[in-house]
């Protein structure tokens, strides 16, 4: 079972082999003062490639919710989709997006969901197929929740979730409070000649744009920052299939 959110670690390693391919470089963790200097609040990594300019980079990481309540909220939906996904295994001829309201229904069963879903996408087979083809889906009733499935015209057997954008009106100041904590503790290792970064996993990643995301987080961005060289948003499933960008 993947984790939710993924952990710094894996947000660090999406990280890293990005840069390896942006630059060719070897970049490799030195440090991790964070576990030496937990008293001292300390950055989370130090990486190093001496045959590449800079050579070595401070790193902080974080996770940057839309609200306070959202954490646990998109933790439980992942978790409780991640049962939905697992009793449709195998059963599904082609693959489906399914838009889902941004909360659970309260007391709903993911195995009754994941059949009745089944059947529906086996009844609605020919439909879906040819709708898929222009982008386009069904809105249906599945165990009184209204979802839109989109058949996606590739390959495979698998069903992907997004939710119904939910209030995302927090997420700016909690973009603000992730910077104001995570900035400072870089100044000190930009002094001693480091390039500096912040990599933030963004848990509301189905619901935003990418380029909508780091507009955000570069409006955010202020004299206060200077120090800080870089900022990159983390988004879908590191460490493998994540996705790195860039904030301008």
């Amino acid at each position: 079972m993947r984790k939710y959110p993924p952990d710094a670690g894996d947000v660090l390693e999406a990280l890293r082999r990005w840069l390896n391919r942006e630059r060719s470089a070897n970049y490799m963790v030195v440090a991790k003062p964070d576990e030496k200097n937990r008293t001292t609040k300390d950055i989370d990594y130090v990486l190093e490639d001496s045959q590449v300019k800079p050579p070595t980079l401070a790193v902080e990481v974080s996770s940057v919710w839309r609200s306070e309540e959202a954490g646990g909220e998109d933790a439980f939906f992942a978790k409780w989709f991640e049962r939905v996904q697992a009793r449709a295994q195998g059963r599904l001829g082609g693959v489906f997006h399914i838009g889902m309201p941004v909360r659970v229904p309260e007391g709903l069963d993911p195995s009754r969901f994941a059949d009745s879903l089944v059947a529906l996408i086996d009844r609605e087979k020919a439909t879906l197929t040819v709708l898929g083809r222009r982008g386009q889906g069904l809105l249906e009733d599945v165990q009184g929740v209204r979802v839109q499935i989109t058949m996606v015209p590739v390959v495979g057997s698998s069903i992907e979730y997004a939710r119904f954008a939910p209030d995302l009106s927090l997420f700016p100041e909690r973009v603000k409070n992730m910077l104001s904590e995570k900035a400072p503790k870089l100044r000190r290792y930009k002094d001693q000649g480091m390039e500096t970064w912040i990599v933030a996993y963004n848990t509301a990643w189905t619901v935003m744009t990418p380029q909508g995301t780091a507009k955000t987080v570069a409006s955010l961005l202020g004299p206060e920052h200077a120090h800080v060289d870089h900022v990159a948003i983390c988004i879908c499933d590191p460490p493998d299939a994540a996705w790195i960008i860039p904030v301008p």
